[in-house]
């Protein structure tokens, strides 16, 4: 798998738990589906941090993103 499939695959189960806590609140196994998000999300953190050249723009650019999120 590409790398954008694994952040495809982990935005689709992102959306399966928001919405399971949305609209199917006493349903566990929409949220338990959405947990599997966070691993590729962080999987692909790593990756990111790993094949970077400027670790520098890349710490700035995350913490942009962070304050305006």
């Amino acid at each position: 798998m590409s790398s954008l499939d694994y952040k495809i695959l982990a935005l689709v189960f992102m959306i399966i738990d928001h919405t399971g806590f949305s609209l199917f609140p006493h349903l566990a196994i929409f949220r338990i589906i959405g947990r599997l998000s966070m691993p590729l999300f962080a999987f692909q953190f790593a990756i990111g941090m790993r094949n970077t050249h400027d670790m520098n723009k890349r710490i700035i650019k995350l913490a942009i993103f962070a304050i305006l999120v």
